[in-house]
């Protein structure tokens, strides 16, 4: 094994990708996740909606019981799309 070798630092990556959670079809907060199963497994946690029950906006809690949950994962084109809708 020659020094350059001996001095290599290995090198972590992390391959996550972008999500976002959304309550009643709206886009309540983003997140990383490793994929999309383990994305999904957050909605079913239940300290996420005793959390997000707590935050409010206007005075309405983000979260209630009721109200459906989704995951979907942030692409480009999602992004573009989402901009275009914005601003036109």
């Amino acid at each position: 094994m020659s020094d350059a070798d001996e001095k290599r630092v290995p090198m972590t990556v992390f391959l996550c990708s972008v999500f976002v959670m959304d309550l009643d079809g709206k886009a309540a907060f983003d997140f990383e996740a490793k994929n999309f199963a383990e994305a999904f497994e957050l909605c079913k946690e239940d300290w996420v909606r005793e959390d997000l029950a707590t935050m409010t906006s206007n005075g309405v809690p983000l979260c209630s019981s009721g109200m459906r949950t989704a995951v979907n994962e942030i692409t480009f084109a999602n992004v573009v799309a989402r901009h275009r809708c914005l601003h036109h």
